[in-house]
């Protein structure tokens, strides 16, 4: 399905925030890493949920949410990653060494995608999912997430990760064994570059 708007200021002059999406993020100080999903809601449902579990007390974090109801146009807000421009999204990446993007994908068992430019933070996450039980993809599938302007890899370092998550893995029952996972991946990596 080929995009209705490619970039944020083509969306927000057909679309009303507060009636056809929304916007909610927090910065924390301090944050090494900052958690976004740019197609929440109803686009990729799920993923506000993931992300603000993901994020909890300790990372930053952003969401733009579809408030449209999810029918055969609920695809219709999003804009693919490396066009994705909202203003907030942009302040609040910057002083963010990482960033890592929470997305839905189609895929009807259970996987997890891995893509983005920052290795390590793809083998610390997925050797967690691993652990976990949740079967990911980390090379040679559709979702490989470097492109340089991709959201994932705008933060300070110019590489982060992009999560691409399945249907069932984003069902309520299913996402606080994820989120573990997911969370456990981050902090590993977040230790072992302070390791000596």
């Amino acid at each position: 399905m080929t995009d209705r708007y490619s970039s944020f200021s083509d969306l927000a002059r057909h679309e009303r925030e507060g009636e056809h999406y929304q916007v909610q993020h927090k910065k924390r100080k301090g944050s090494l890493l900052a958690v976004v999903a740019p197609h929440a809601g109803t686009i990729e449902p799920g993923t506000s949920e993931i992300t603000l579990s993901l994020a909890g007390d300790c990372f930053s974090w952003y969401l733009f949410e579809s408030k449209r109801a999810y029918d055969q146009n609920y695809i219709s807000l999003h804009i693919t990653s490396h066009l994705f421009d909202e203003p907030r999204c942009t302040e609040l990446i910057i002083g963010h060494p990482w960033v890592v993007t929470i997305h839905g994908c189609n895929e009807a068992k259970d996987v997890v995608y891995l893509g983005g430019l920052e290795r390590r933070l793809i083998s610390s996450v997925g050797c967690s999912l691993d652990n976990y039980g949740i079967p990911t993809v980390d090379a040679s599938h559709r979702f490989p997430g470097i492109h340089r302007n991709n959201v994932c890899n705008r933060g300070d370092f110019g590489k982060g990760l992009q999560i691409e998550v399945s249907g069932p893995l984003r069902e309520p029952d299913n996402q606080g064994p994820l989120v573990l996972a997911l969370r456990s991946g981050l902090d590993s990596f977040l230790r072992n570059l302070t390791a000596p």
